[in-house]
């Protein structure tokens, strides 16, 4: 393993145990994430900042908000990362939940992890544009899979409003990766209809894409890591780092194994690790792809929201996680 990917590691477990001390009563899960998103943004956690916020957004919420349990701090923590005047940027949140909403969107935890997929991704004069255009492609998921899309499939649909392909061929690619993939031994379901999606990021052919999956897959299942449905996310973050796609997928086998060594990590999910390995890594190559300007010729998507999904795809694992484990409690 790299030393710089080593040192990432061992500074997302730092920081894990420096959130775990302030925030004891914070479920673990929520902890390890907010403590993810300071690692790859490389920022230092500031305890008063960060509960300042939380305060100004339960100040600005009802009574019965779902920003008043576990998603609190997974909010909390996106924002902060990403913008300097966060409750600002919490403010915007709010207007755009409103305004999806008024589309046709349902209340839930996945709202605002989809509102901030566009918050992060485009400009105000984009916002109702995108809502549409993300509830249409909602629509066309669910007229598709009925029994597999729901409310967790919001943030995807609206990352995937920022492209400018139409929403019809953008379903008709979605579904041939679906079944192409499945055809392959995939695992139908939720997993397997995210990744179809995320696919959609990149302009290489169906069949490419289906074919480095596999490869990936693949190289998982040598390295005795059985990937389950859950974290196929995984694979698409993966496939859509294009030539780099292999590269990356060693070293992210190498920092899963690495960080299960850690107390706090060992007895997580090996979804949830998985997750958040890949995270680790592709921060390394999105940097590189920004620096080196490639975005624009196979992928057919911005940085922002390359970014973007990334973090709604972690968070939503991670709201997903909370809730069982609330329930189970």
């Amino acid at each position: 393993m790299e030393d710089s990917l080593r040192l990432k590691v061992e500074k997302f477990v730092e920081n894990y145990g420096k959130i775990k001390i302030e925030f004891k009563w914070t479920i673990n899960i929520a902890q390890q994430f907010t403590a993810l998103l300071y690692t790859i943004k490389d920022k230092e956690f500031d305890k008063e900042p960060f509960i300042n916020l939380q305060d100004y957004i339960k100040r600005h919420t009802g009574t019965f908000s779902y920003y008043r349990g576990y998603h609190l701090s997974n909010m909390s923590s996106l924002l902060k990362v990403e913008f300097d005047n966060a409750e600002g940027a919490f403010e915007n949140i709010v207007i755009i939940e409103e305004k999806m909403k008024e589309e046709g969107f349902k209340k839930s935890n996945y709202l605002g992890i989809a509102a901030f997929t566009i918050l992060l991704s485009s400009q105000p004069t984009d916002w109702y544009g995108r809502i549409r255009k993300g509830y249409r492609l909602y629509e066309d998921m669910k007229n598709s899979h009925f029994w597999l899309t729901g409310m967790e499939d919001y943030p995807v649909a609206a990352l995937l409003s920022e492209s400018q392909k139409d929403t019809n061929l953008l379903c008709d690619e979605m579904e041939e990766c679906y079944e192409g993939l499945s055809s392959e031994g995939f695992t139908k379901g939720n997993g397997l209809q995210f990744l179809s999606h995320m696919l959609t990021l990149s302009m290489k052919p169906v069949k490419e894409k289906i074919e480095s999956c596999v490869k990936i897959l693949n190289y998982f299942k040598e390295n005795k890591i059985k990937l389950y449905s859950s974290a196929y996310s995984v694979i698409g973050f993966l496939c859509i780092l294009e030539e780099h796609s292999l590269k990356a997928t060693e070293e992210v086998v190498q920092v899963y194994k690495f960080l299960k060594t850690f107390k706090g990590f060992k007895w997580n999910s090996k979804d949830i690790n998985m997750m958040f390995s890949a995270a680790l890594v592709q921060q390394k190559y999105v940097h590189f792809i920004n620096q080196n300007g490639i975005i624009g010729t196979a992928i057919t998507t911005s940085i922002e929201t390359l970014i973007a999904a990334q973090m709604a795809a972690i968070a939503a694992a991670a709201s997903a996680s909370a809730a069982a484990s609330s329930a189970s409690s």
